[in-house]
């Protein structure tokens, strides 16, 4: 089996990225006539075409899939949690080539060429997505939030349709969202920046591209005010937005609403220092495991690199090194449709982050590589929660 990647040529301006199949010896040129092309390609192959809304208990035992009778995106009491799942995979990041990066996804025993033409390389255990580690045992799935995360009328946290999402102006404290996250039980919480990346790394090979305007469903809501859940729940598993390249309103990617736009998206286990070193904690369940000031070289990690100091603007290069998985930034000065396009912007202070965009923000923001830093207690609308569960 072969490898799917993208090339991207980072020291061209152009986000747009080139498309190959891996193959032993060489790697195979894949160039769409369509984007509609590409697509059902990729529905064929795991895991996009394997993504698929659930409904999951909160054990996590999924009760029903999208297009199953009982399937409901609103009724979580009885069905469980809205959520979507994706099926594990192996990744790799192939910079042996100056001046190129070589994102691949596959599964174990799918091969790609070297960009150095040195061999091939075939995909084994410890290439499976960090997504899918959790107190580094490896899973077969990840559960995230399908629906941005609201509070229920007892306070526990829930992705459900229909219902205004929560933010830090209703819940200003990380802490306390953790909290209600974690009422579900003990293998719930927020989103995490594994969760996030994962997501990242399987839309630019699929669109080929890291500007999101150029694609015809790439907007995300960036109107005044957040929309209400489900705008996408007639979509499902498929991506898409109601109203095409419009500013006001919902997109959903492979059965993720809002993956950019309407609130931006807390990430957990990523915690920046006020000398910009960007920490990173591995995914568990221990109870009290995670905490956005924590710095303690044990379950928060020094990547040893340095978030941008440059004045808020545009991505232009990604962090190297082991962590290039995370979509650290490194370097600021592009435009919204160049380079890495997302946006990013520096702090002196103790900070978290949250991506992809938010309400009220400039439209040319809604990218899922923007990344706004932000205090771990505050009382802005913009900034919002998502749910995810960490698979037995």
């Amino acid at each position: 089996m072969a490898a799917e990647g993208v090339k991207w040529v980072t020291n061209n301006t152009s986000p747009a990225l080139t498309r190959y199949h891996g193959a032993a010896g060489a790697n195979t040129l894949y160039s769409p006539a369509t984007q509609a092309v590409a697509t059902t390609y990729f529905n064929a192959l795991s895991p996009w075409g394997l993504m698929r809304r659930c409904n999951l208990w909160t054990d996590g035992t999924p009760t029903a899939y999208y297009g199953d009778r009982c399937y409901t995106d609103t009724d979580v009491t009885n069905m469980g949690q809205a959520m979507a799942q994706i099926p594990q995979f192996c990744y790799a990041i192939d910079v042996l080539t100056a001046n190129q990066v070589w994102y691949w996804v596959g599964q174990v025993g799918d091969k790609f060429r070297l960009s150095d033409n040195s061999g091939d390389y075939t995909f084994s255990a410890p290439d499976i997505h960090p997504v899918f580690s959790v107190g580094g045992v490896a899973k077969s799935y990840a559960y995230i939030g399908a629906y941005e995360a609201s509070l229920n009328l007892s306070n526990v946290m829930q992705s459900v349709a229909g219902v205004a999402p929560t933010n830090q102006a209703i819940i200003a404290s990380v802490a306390t969202a953790r909290g209600y996250a974690n009422l579900l039980g003990s293998r719930w919480g927020l989103s995490t920046v594994q969760a996030w990346a994962a997501t990242v790394l399987l839309f630019i090979i699929e669109y080929a591209t890291f500007y999101t305007h150029g694609i015809y469903f790439g907007y995300g809501n960036a109107s005044a005010n957040a929309l209400i859940t489900g705008t996408t729940t007639s979509y499902g598993n498929v991506t898409g937005a109601i109203a095409n390249n419009s500013s006001a309103v919902g997109m959903t990617y492979r059965g993720i609403e809002n993956f950019w736009g309407n609130e931006g998206q807390f990430l957990e286990g990523l915690n920046i220092k006020a000398n910009y070193a960007v920490w990173v904690a591995a995914q568990a369940t221990t109870s009290g495991y995670y905490d956005c000031t924590a710095f303690d070289g044990v379950k928060y990690i020094d990547t040893t690199k340095s978030w941008p100091s440059d004045a808020a603007t545009f991505i232009t290069s990604l962090a190297t090194g082991t962590y290039r998985w995370a979509f650290i930034p490194a370097t600021l000065g592009g435009a919204q449709n160049q380079y890495a396009c997302g946006y990013a912007a520096p702090a002196t202070a103790n900070r978290v982050i949250f991506t992809t965009g938010g309400f009220a923000q400039n439209w040319a923001l809604q990218n899922p590589l923007t990344q706004f830093l932000a205090t771990t207690t505050s009382a802005t609308a913009s900034y919002g929660y998502r749910l995810q569960y960490h698979q037995l």
